[in-house]
């Protein structure tokens, strides 16, 4: 059975496995190999998982040679219409794509190299800004930094700025940030619950105005509200991340 290599502009998209790969591999066990296996220079270009799925199964590749002139848009055309990537997987994308390498084989014309920032940023439809976090991350974060920005577990505007710190001082920061994001979410759980609790009393005293009963109940009722308010407009946490730049040193990405 034939193997093939991965071409760099196809490693540009993450690859999904899990319970999509498992569907692909049953689906091409009952009924086959449906699309072929796009290779340029002899590497796989479009198809990672179907070759993965033909290794599975043991089975040959059906591939076909890529014969346009842009094989990066190519890719990224390809895989922007079949999958739904959020934000911070796009800036990622364009990261990916605006620090691709200069060189490239001969028979790849310049249209298929690399793009600037500003280029990948628009093909992408994000900031040129959300792509130079996104280049900081790659180029200088951790493998475990990079996951939890990938994972959604940190911003990527706090994974660049860890990224600035030196290696064996991120994990401790991924963890403080990761800390400072969970405090940040129960906090908006709670201004929410304060929210809902808010609405119910003012419900009540609807209920007290409208019905004309006792007035000492109402006042209790706008007691309880005031109360609930004032939890409401409290400010909230800022994030844990914001406090890296005062303890450490950061290194210019370049």
């Amino acid at each position: 059975m034939t193997t093939y290599d991965t071409h760099e502009y196809a490693n540009i998209f993450p690859l999904h496995d899990g319970e999509a790969m498992k569907e692909l591999i049953a689906d091409m066990e009952q009924h086959g190999q449906q699309d072929p296996i796009i290779l340029c220079e002899g590497k796989i270009l479009d198809g990672r998982r179907r070759h993965l799925a033909c290794q599975a199964l043991r089975r040959e590749p059906r591939c076909e040679e890529y014969r346009g002139d842009d094989p990066l848009g190519f890719v990224v055309g390809r895989n922007l219409h079949r999958r739904h990537l959020n934000d911070k997987e796009r800036a990622l994308v364009a990261a990916r794509i605006a620090s691709l390498r200069s060189g490239r084989p001969e028979t790849i014309p310049p249209s298929g190299g690399a793009l600037s920032v500003r280029e990948a940023a628009e093909q992408l439809n994000v900031s040129p800004r959300a792509v130079e976090r996104a280049k900081r991350v790659l180029a200088h974060g951790t493998p475990a930094l990079q996951q939890a920005v990938k994972e959604g577990d940190l911003s990527l505007a706090a994974g660049a700025q860890i990224a600035g710190l030196e290696p064996e001082k991120q994990p401790a920061a991924v963890n403080a940030a990761q800390a400072g994001a969970k405090q940040q979410s129960g906090a908006k759980e709670a201004q929410a619950d304060l929210a809902e609790r808010a609405l119910a009393v003012l419900a009540k005293l609807d209920a007290e105005i409208r019905g004309g009963r006792q007035f000492a109940k109402e006042v209790k009722l706008l007691a309880e509200l005031e109360k609930l308010l004032q939890a409401i407009a409290k400010p909230r946490p800022k994030p844990v991340v914001q406090s890296f730049e005062g303890d450490f040193a950061f290194r210019r990405a370049s």
